[in-house]
């Protein structure tokens, strides 16, 4: 596939395929730029953003990582799909490209925009982002940054959720990564009181909390909770809905453990008697709107209206969003015979499925750059065949179900690949059990037995818990003892020998024995005697040399 360049902007140039053409710049943000083509092999408008320098900042490249983790596993059409990933040049690329379904703006620009909003405009704007989050909640997936403008509209009033970088599993407890907790000035409007007031649980009901934000801003087209701080958004919130009553209080923000200072600072905080939306909005004259409203801004997380009942709700009885088939739209057959059509799920995915293994990793540049190549690599396999002889150094994965494919080019034995091939412990095998000071790993190559080259490459937020964290590297045989040579030879599914010796001059190294059948290990162990040989003759050379001089 043959590459062409195209200038966005001044400074930002694209390499897209040739048959990609330009349309215009979309927008721009944070993480990138995002620009329309036309596809002229598929004959569709599509969007290509591009991500530069990715794997500047590890944190963000994190985010980004799991954002495409998760948008190729889920399916729905008011959720953000991608459409393809762009092949790098090369496994040492920076920038990443994404294309994804093209949406002409969001949600921010249309509510502080000229255009006319009417009821049915929110109604149905609602709507669609409840039946995405239920699709969401409904994979045990929290969104957590549910915001205007991450909710992507087109000319037809077709709305699709994005950005999942900061999207997490249901689980109970606060994650302990620091980086989800940083404090956005945007996403604070949005974000509900139980993690202001950082208690450590929390569930699917802060996303009906940002829901509820978005659709108050919707009626009155401006922020509904505008707080300059934490504390200014918390005293915003109690100043509209009122103080909590200490019932409700007692049910989710007990006075002890990890939430007594959260509740000991609301018992200090002045009474407020709080006002009702129908004064805060006293020209939108529709009561089953403020009703919903009312129930999707509930202090009380335990009793805030759950997505699938905010679906349910009278304010949305007539509904039809069209009869997509691949969305699987069915006939309410509940007593409420006025709402024609209950939540659409879409096509979805068992919550077995979503697997946050991936999520579970201390991000350095090399081994992000490998997920994402993995991710790219998945939907271009050719890649695999171009960039071969880089895998091995680079540690990068190979997804089983292009092995046929290497095979077929004679890259990969038949006999030897499992289901992934992670091809760079053999090197830092060999790194670790050579007694001769001389062998070392190429420069170019990944050291999974090098922590301090990769703290290097760490932010500088828990450097120091890193540093200390890392194992000291040993620098020659004497130092690792026979237990841990085994130990490392069992984790990295390989057998040694206990230890090496010098044989008339000579280096023996230990042998290696790939754990499969009895051909391949003939044929494995026939390439590391030659190996062996020659890395022999070497130190040989090098000594005779030494000796001489």
């Amino acid at each position: 596939m043959r590459s062409i360049a195209v200038a966005v902007e001044e400074g930002n140039v694209y390499l897209v395929p040739e048959f990609y053409k330009y349309i215009k710049k979309v927008g721009s943000g944070a993480y990138g730029c995002v620009a329309s083509f036309y596809d002229r092999s598929k004959g569709k408008y599509i969007a290509v953003k591009k991500i530069l320098d990715a794997f500047q900042d590890l944190i963000d490249a994190k985010r980004i990582l799991r954002e495409i983790k998760l948008l190729r596993q889920l399916h729905h059409e008011n959720i953000l799909s991608i459409i393809d990933l762009l092949p790098p040049e090369s496994p040492y690329f920076n920038d990443i490209y994404i294309v994804t379904e093209l949406m002409e703006t969001d949600l921010h620009r249309v509510i502080y925009s000229k255009q006319t909003l009417t009821n049915e405009h929110i109604q149905y704007f609602m709507y669609q982002i409840l039946r995405g989050l239920s699709y969401l909640h409904s994979v045990n997936i929290i969104h957590r940054d549910l915001k205007p403008s991450n909710i992507l509209v087109n000319l037809s009033c077709d709305l699709k959720i994005c950005d999942f970088g900061l999207a997490r599993g249901n689980i109970g407890n606060l994650d302990s990564n620091t980086d989800d907790l940083t404090d956005y000035v945007v996403t604070r409007w949005y974000r509900a009181p139980e993690i202001i007031l950082c208690v450590n649980r929390y569930d699917k009901a802060v996303d009906v909390w940002s829901a509820g934000c978005i659709f108050a801003e919707l009626i009155k087209r401006s922020a509904l909770f505008a707080g300059h701080d934490h504390l200014d958004q918390l005293k915003e919130i109690i100043c509209l809905l009122g103080t909590p009553n200490k019932e409700d209080l007692d049910e989710w923000l007990p006075c002890k453990g990890n939430t007594e200072n959260a509740r000991k600072y609301l018992e200090t905080l002045p009474y407020y008697r709080g006002r009702t939306f129908f004064s805060l909005f006293p020209d939108y004259n529709h009561p089953l709107a403020i009703d919903l409203l009312n129930k999707m801004l509930c202090f009380n997380p335990k009793k805030r209206i759950t997505v699938d009942d905010a679906l349910m709700h009278p304010y949305f009885n007539g509904i039809y969003v069209g009869n997509n088939k691949s969305c699987n739209d069915t006939k309410d057959n509940t007593d409420n015979t006025d709402n024609k059509w209950v939540a659409n799920k879409g096509n979805l995915v068992s919550n077995n499925t979503i697997d946050w293994s991936f999520d579970k990793f201390e991000p350095t540049k090399r081994l992000l750059q490998n997920k994402i190549y993995e991710e790219i690599a998945d939907l271009h396999p050719e890649m695999l065949i171009r960039d071969f002889q880089h895998l091995n150094s680079l540690g990068i994965n190979i997804p089983r179900k292009h092995l046929p494919l290497l095979r077929s080019k004679g890259l990969v034995a038949n006999t030897i690949c499992s289901d992934r091939v992670n091809s760079y412990v053999l090197d830092t095998l060999l790194s670790t059990t050579s007694s001769s000071s001389s062998s070392s790993t190429p420069a170019n190559s990944f050291s999974i037995t090098s922590p301090l080259d990769i703290v290097k490459k760490l932010s500088v937020v828990g450097r120091q818990k890193r540093l200390a964290n890392s194992q000291p590297i040993p620098k020659n045989q004497s130092e690792q003892s026979t237990e841990g040579q085994k130990s490392i030879a069992r984790d990295m599914c390989y057998s040694l020998p206990t230890s090496s010796k010098a044989v008339s001059g000579y280096y023996t190294y230990p042998e290696l024995s790939y754990m499969g059948d009895h051909s391949t290990n003939d044929k494995i162990n026939h390439s590391f005697d030659v190996l062996r040989t020659k890395m022999a003759l070497y130190v040989k050379d090098r000594k005779n040399s030494y000796i001489s001089n």
